[in-house]
């Protein structure tokens, strides 16, 4: 009779024992799901949802872009773009750096003799319809003026007149008269100076030296911090540089830093201007062909040597890959 007492709660020990063990298991299970989903399902179903959280990324990104919604590019969010130096932050050109270049001609000794070439290099550029970076520069019977402007304007603020007729020649092909109307703006004149006042833009387009120096103190005024410019958005650490918007058109091919005047020719265009994301990159390598300092090269070979990083998705594996060249 004891021994079947004994053995009973042995018996009762052992089932009591078995339970708890099944209960602490089962526990385990509903509190941490991802690991038991790993331990019971195996590799295979981390990979499928893997896939399932990339795919969601990717749904995401492309309703942003098609829905045009602003969002900030980083390397912490769908876009992932590395950082890089803008090649022209500080380009060593003929043992001297661009920045130097551009705050530095020796022709501002004399501003008679360099408004005579300068008008007659214009000339023969409007003459001949010579194409720079895709751009040209049709003053025909202006370019004496506009060079006479250009020097006297770019020597008393210590800018190179060349940098000044390479964003000319971007701007509106050095037709005074241009004007692209916006929504609720327009810009006009040489330099496309922007604008809501219709008695102004009238002004930016016939008095040269207004239209000029307007936008030689707008260039002056944009900041020359190291800024970041990613998909449409920029970055400082956390100051802002200028207004923004998300640039469609290149959605987030890149992420660069401009510092120095590739910084205040990209704020002069804008940090989210569309269509124009090579801005800086087009502007200085004009500028550099236009002194004779470079080769000419086309747009697609200045955009291939700016853009050092080519961001694609991959829609087989669904895994946004980051290709540097």
């Amino acid at each position: 009779m004891i021994n079947h007492k004994k053995a009973q709660i042995a018996i009762n020990l052992f089932v009591i024992g078995t339970f708890v063990v099944c209960l602490l298991a089962l526990l385990s299970f509903s509190t941490n799901s991802n690991k038991a989903k790993f331990n019971f399902y195996g590799v295979s179903a981390l990979q499928e949802e893997n896939t399932k959280i990339e795919q969601a990324r990717y749904n995401e990104y492309f309703q942003l872009i098609t829905t045009n919604k602003e969002f900030q590019c980083s390397s912490q969010d769908i876009c992932n773009c590395p950082r890089i130096n803008s090649i022209y932050n500080d380009l060593i050109i003929k043992d001297k750096n661009i920045n130097d270049l551009i705050l530095n001609n020796p022709s501002c000794l004399d501003k008679s003799s360099f408004k005579l070439s300068l008008s007659k290099f214009m000339k023969t550029l409007s003459d001949t319809n010579s194409i720079y970076v895709n751009s040209k520069c049709n003053c025909k019977d202006n370019c004496q003026q506009y060079a006479d402007v250009l020097v006297e304007t770019g020597c008393d603020y210590n800018i190179d007149p060349y940098l000044l007729l390479s964003i000319i020649m971007q701007e509106s092909q050095c037709i005074s008269s241009a004007e692209n109307k916006n929504p609720d703006s327009s810009d006009c004149g040489l330099m496309q100076v922007n604008t809501k006042s219709f008695e102004e833009c009238n002004k930016l387009k016939s008095e040269i030296d207004y239209s000029i120096n307007q936008a030689v103190n707008l260039l002056e005024d944009k900041s020359d911090k190291e800024c970041t410019f990613t998909g449409g958005k920029y970055s400082e650490s956390t100051v802002l540089c200028d207004a923004s918007n998300l640039m469609l058109n290149s959605g987030c091919t890149r992420s660069i830093v401009y510092s120095g005047w590739a910084a205040k020719i990209r704020g002069y265009n804008g940090w989210g201007s569309g269509g124009e994301s090579y801005y800086p990159e087009l502007v200085l390598e004009r500028y550099l062909e236009l002194k004779g300092l470079k080769e000419k090269l086309s747009v697609q070979e200045i955009k291939s040597s700016a853009n050092n990083i080519q961001v694609n998705y991959n829609s087989e594996t669904n895994v946004l890959l980051n290709n540097i060249q």
